[in-house]
């Protein structure tokens, strides 16, 4: 009984955490490919484009700037979580 407890929680977190992955990948791709500013060469620069004095003239471009820096965090964190559920729910055998 403890073994299917276990097996099933392990599942259903490790799932969880894999469809949040996908989700926040999707949303990078759009966030990157498909919105009206191209951001593609500002991430990962130290430029001073949102910073507080310039804030009110590139809210839209900072806001997506900062969104896909949060989803590329969710999607490392959620992917590492999902493969440390979802490996050992696949290799536990009941003996």
């Amino acid at each position: 009984m403890k073994f299917f407890i276990i097996k099933f929680f392990l599942g259903l977190f490790g799932f969880i955490f894999l469809a949040t992955s996908i989700v926040s990948i999707t949303i990078i791709t759009k966030t990157i490919y498909f919105s009206e500013n191209n951001i593609l060469e500002q991430l990962f620069t130290n430029s001073q484009i949102c910073e507080d004095q310039n804030i009110d003239k590139n809210l839209e471009y900072c806001t997506e700037v900062v969104t896909t820096y949060w989803m590329i965090l969710l999607t490392i964190i959620s992917s590492i979580l999902s493969f440390i559920n979802l490996f050992p729910f696949f290799v536990m055998k009941k003996k």
